[in-house]
């Protein structure tokens, strides 16, 4: 007897339990999944930066090589100085290089060199006098060769008439650095009644140095030097076995040209120097010698400016969430969104578009850009820092991994349960349409949702579609339980 009421009352136990449950949620579903959606990217392009251009600077240069009849002294150490510089020179500037002999009358231009490192601007007259700039030191020996008698010079205005001569010819060109070489085992002296008058000599020099200067200034040249190699010891000294002159007049203007170079750039290369811009010839170390030249002449650098640039952060991204800064210097400035006057646009795809309109239209980018407006525009040196964040995804449809017992199904977004839809128009439900293979479980947007998302998602599964506020997006979170089906 006890059995048989045992046997009844658990039954009628089990059903007053049962009836305390709804249909779907008592006992343990065969599946449960919890899972969050991705969340969204912020992205960084990181600090890029506008570029320059390096414009080779105008460089002209008046070699005067001492052709006098008392000129012995051509030491192969000067040919191989000579070289060196005409490389440096060839490798860092553009430049025009006249080689003549000291000892001629005004623009004489026997034996008269020139080389450039190109023809821009250059005259029929210039070009039949040019040659290779690796054959001007070779012609070193030819000037030399092309004597002239008497021992009396006339360096500065050898100078200045041939510079004078050679300006149409486009030679000597404005706004150029404008360099005097001259080298002579003599000195420029005013002699009366056969006596050398040092007065005198020094009231020629202020006379020359005036014109150089005028000179300077019509050719409105970026620097003016006159650099002498000439003999530092007076001709009586035993330590001055050839017996060269010393060049009082040479070292002094090459000192007063130098003091008065400021036209306007001012070197510093010789300050620490007695006798600036001018050296012994006897024993200088002729590789170096115009090294102070090449350090003071400035590249031109040109700035680049943009008025287009790239977005070069990971796709897809929000292009409403773009945001743009500025660097200049230390100083960052966020550029405003939209603004057509000094904002930026975004310009979405655009193939090989230019991204600079100065000094010339160039640096073609091919991918999304945005459009720089009035003083958001770039300019060398300064940077740019694009940021954005990858767009809303929204899921249309959800994928269960077995088929399910649909009258089980319990879908939640956010803890919120999702119904299923029982009556047309579907809203803000979901509807079971069975099993899907690779099948893009993105939609465009709650109110596009027929539209395929981007970039897809495939999925394989049971699928359940979901309408209205079911549609989910990044960082929500989907809970799902089901009973597997019993059919086949």
């Amino acid at each position: 007897m006890q059995r048989f009421i045992k046997k009844v009352y658990l039954p009628i136990c089990l059903a007053l339990a049962l009836s305390s449950c709804g249909p779907h949620e008592f006992g343990t579903k065969s599946s449960k999944i919890l899972e969050t959606t991705s969340s969204k990217q912020s992205y960084s392009s990181g600090e890029i930066c506008s570029q320059s251009s390096i414009i080779k600077p105008h460089v002209d240069f008046l070699f005067l090589w001492d052709n006098s009849s008392s000129q012995t002294y051509v030491d192969p150490a000067l040919k191989s100085a000579l070289n060196n510089t005409i490389n440096k020179i060839s490798e860092q500037f553009d430049y025009h290089i006249l080689m003549a002999p000291l000892n001629k009358l005004g623009a004489d231009m026997t034996s008269t060199y020139f080389a450039s490192f190109d023809t821009t601007g250059l005259t029929s007259n210039a070009l039949s006098i040019k040659i290779p700039y690796t054959s001007a030191a070779s012609k070193l020996d030819e000037i030399i060769r092309s004597t002239a008698g008497g021992s009396q010079e006339r360096g500065f205005q050898r100078a200045i008439d041939l510079i004078n001569a050679n300006r149409s010819n486009g030679i000597f060109r404005q706004n150029a650095y404008t360099n005097i070489i001259l080298m002579s085992n003599g000195d420029v002296r005013i002699f009366d009644g056969g006596h050398w008058i040092p007065y005198l000599t020094n009231q020629h020099i202020m006379t020359k140095k005036i014109q150089l200067l005028n000179l300077r200034n019509s050719l409105q040249s970026e620097q003016m030097r006159f650099i002498s190699l000439v003999s530092h010891i007076d001709e009586s000294s035993p330590t001055n076995p050839y017996g060269y002159k010393k060049g009082y007049a040479y070292i002094e203007m090459s000192k007063l040209i130098y003091q008065d170079i400021g036209h306007k750039i001012k070197p510093d290369d010789q300050n620490a120097r007695s006798t600036p811009d001018s050296y012994n010839i006897a024993g200088v170390d002729y590789l170096h010698v115009f090294d102070g030249i090449n350090s003071s002449i400035q590249q031109v650098v040109i700035a680049h400016k943009y008025d287009y640039w790239p977005v070069t952060i990971p796709t897809p991204f929000d292009q409403n969430t773009l945001k743009v800064t500025k660097y200049s210097g230390t100083i960052a400035t966020e550029l405003a969104a939209g603004d057509n006057v000094n904002g930026f646009t975004y310009e979405a795809w655009k193939s090989n578009k230019n991204t600079r309109y100065e000094p010339t239209p160039g640096e073609p980018y091919t991918g999304y850009m945005i459009r720089l407006h009035g003083t958001a525009r770039v300019t060398f040196p300064e940077c740019v820092v694009v940021e954005g964040i990858s767009p809303d995804e929204y899921w249309g449809y959800y994928s269960l991994p077995n088929n399910p017992l649909v009258s089980s199904i319990i879908f939640k977004v956010n803890g919120r349960t999702i119904p299923q839809c029982s009556a047309t128009p579907y809203n803000n439900c979901w509807d079971y349409i069975g099993l899907r293979s690779s099948f893009n479980v993105k939609v465009l947007s709650p109110s596009e949702p027929d539209q395929p998302g981007t970039p897809a998602e495939l999925r394989t599964g049971y699928m359940l579609k979901l309408y209205g506020d079911s549609i989910y997006t990044n960082d929500d979170t989907i809970f799902s339980s089901y009973d597997p089906s019993t059919a086949p």
